[in-house]
């Protein structure tokens, strides 16, 4: 079961890239103002659009993320030997990360709050095996720092939905945004 389910992802992977590369995700650029964010994200850093509900198939050595509600997932899956997968979620000041959980996120060994705003995540992740940090946040945009191997994730190492597709970022570090989430906030206002 196991190597099918490899021969499949090999083979959905070779159909991804013979179509081409992945698109650039949705701009988001809805009724919201923007919160001062804490370092070290800058003020310019883009912001994008996460699709809410949808799975993702995240390509070997790339981190994945997901969201739905106010509920978010963050996973990666490292190809060929160990690899480190680092970095820092942040969400505007007077916002609450918590409930984390996961396979990587039960562990404090590897992970930590390092504020009520601040999540980081510092993992040896083993080949072939599925990682997973999964958090509420109270607030957005969450803020995106992502690292491999010590060095900040390119396009293509992170993916998500957006636009009703699998979609990529240019730069890190990033905004996300949950369009439905923020509709949700604004009504309970």
């Amino acid at each position: 079961m196991q190597r099918w389910t490899r021969q499949c992802s090999v083979a959905l992977l070779w159909l991804l890239l013979a179509c081409g590369p992945l698109p650039l995700a949705q701009p988001y650029s809805g009724p919201v103002s923007w919160p001062d964010t804490p370092p070290p994200i800058p003020p310019s850093a883009p912001t994008f659009a996460i699709d809410e509900g949808y799975g993702i198939h995240i390509p070997y050595g790339a981190f994945g993320i997901t969201a739905n509600q106010d509920v978010w997932s963050l996973a990666w899956l490292a190809d060929g030997s160990a690899q480190e997968y680092s970095g820092d979620v942040y969400g505007p000041q007077n916002s609450i990360l918590y409930g984390l959980a996961g396979n990587v996120g039960s562990d404090a060994q590897h992970t930590q709050v390092v504020a009520s705003h601040h999540l980081h995540f510092d993992v040896l992740s083993p080949p072939n095996e599925p990682q997973r940090i999964a958090f509420a946040a109270s607030n957005f945009p969450l803020n995106f720092q992502l690292f491999i191997r010590g060095e900040p994730a390119a396009r293509g190492q992170v993916v998500f939905a957006s636009g009703m597709r699998l979609a990529t970022v240019d730069v890190v570090p990033f905004r996300l945004v949950n369009p439905r989430q923020v509709a949700r906030t604004q009504a309970i206002r």
